[in-house]
C-alpha cells in the first residue's frame, strides 16, 4: 500500500517566490498568489503523479506505478506533445539545465526504491545513475531538485522531515531536518542561494538559505487542503512574472503556478 501523505484530493499550487512582481495588470503579486492552472491531456494509468519539471519551454510531468511514466507537455494549454515508458513508475522530476537532460526520482517502477536517473528528453530514455541508500525507505521520491551551482541533487521522498543532498554521482553530502511543521515536506526547489520547501497538505511554503540552513521567508499557498507536490522554478512562460510550478498528486491530472 502506497504511504502517500495526501488527504487533500484538491488543486495543488505552485508558488510564485519574488515578493513583488509585476504583474500584466500592474498589480502586484505576493508570494503564493495563483497565476495559472494547467490541466494536462493525458491521466496517469495509476491516477497517481507527482513530478513536475520545465525544461525552458515544456513541461514534464510523471506517473507513479505507470507505463507510460513520462510526458512532455505545453504549459498553458496542457496538450501533450510526447509520452514515455522509462520505468513503468516514476517520481519526482527536476530539470538539469547544464546537461539539458531531465533527473527523476523512484515511483515504484523497475529498479530499487532509492534510484535516481538520468533521462535525455529528446528520446526518453535514461538510466540509473545512482542509488540514494538514505531515502529508499519508501516506494516514492515526491521531492526532487538540481543546484546548478555546485552539480547536486536535494532529494525528499514521500513522508520525509529531513531532506538529503547528493552530489550527482551519488556521494551523501549532507541532510538537515526540513524547516516546516505539520505534515511533512513534499517537494524542493533551488532557487539562487534559497531552497523552497514545499509542505503536502499544510498549504505552506518555506525557504532557508540552502548553505546555512537559516529561515528566510515562508508564505501560504493559497486555499484550504491545497498541495505542494514537487516544485520547479519558470522564469520563462509568464515573463516578466517568475513562477514555481507544482503538481497535483491525484486525477484529474493538473498542475498549478504560483
Amino acid at each position: 500500500m502506497i504511504m502517500l501523505k495526501r488527504f487533500f484530493l484538491i488543486l495543488f499550487p505552485l508558488f510564485v517566490f519574488l515578493t513583488f512582481v509585476p504583474q500584466h495588470n500592474n498589480a502586484s503579486a505576493a508570494s503564493g498568489d495563483l497565476v495559472h492552472e494547467t490541466h494536462f491531456a493525458s491521466p496517469c494509468g495509476s491516477g497517481i503523479g507527482v513530478g513536475i519539471a520545465f525544461d525552458g519551454e515544456h513541461l514534464w510531468y510523471s506517473c507513479y506505478n505507470s507505463s507510460p511514466d513520462l510526458y512532455k507537455a505545453d504549459p498553458l494549454t496542457g496538450a501533450v506533445i510526447a509520452s514515455y515508458n522509462v520505468a513503468g513508475g516514476l517520481g519526482a522530476l527536476a530539470w538539469d539545465g547544464t546537461r539539458k537532460k531531465l533527473w527523476a526520482g523512484w515511483g515504484s517502477g523497475a529498479g530499487a526504491d532509492g534510484d535516481i536517473r538520468l533521462i535525455d528528453p529528446a528520446t526518453g530514455t535514461g538510466s540509473v545513475i545512482f542509488n540514494a541508500a538514505s531515502d529508499a525507505y519508501i516506494n516514492l521520491d515526491d521531492g526532487l531538485a538540481y543546484d546548478a551551482q555546485d552539480d547536486s541533487l536535494y532529494v525528499s521522498p514521500d513522508i520525509a522531515t529531513t531532506i538529503h543532498r547528493y552530489s550527482t554521482s551519488g556521494t551523501l553530502l549532507g541532510g538537515f531536518p526540513w524547516t516546516g511543521s505539520g505534515c511533512f515536506n513534499s517537494g524542493v526547489a533551488v532557487g539562487g542561494n534559497i531552497l523552497f520547501q514545499g509542505s503536502d497538505g499544510c498549504n505552506h511554503v518555506w525557504a532557508i538559505d540552502k548553505t546555512t540552513h537559516a529561515p528566510l521567508f515562508d508564505f501560504p499557498t493559497g486555499a484550504s487542503g491545497v498541495r505542494d507536490e514537487d516544485l520547479e522554478c519558470d522564469s520563462v512562460t509568464f515573463n516578466p512574472k517568475t513562477v514555481m510550478w507544482s503538481v497535483e498528486a491525484y486525477e484529474p491530472r493538473r498542475a498549478i503556478a504560483f
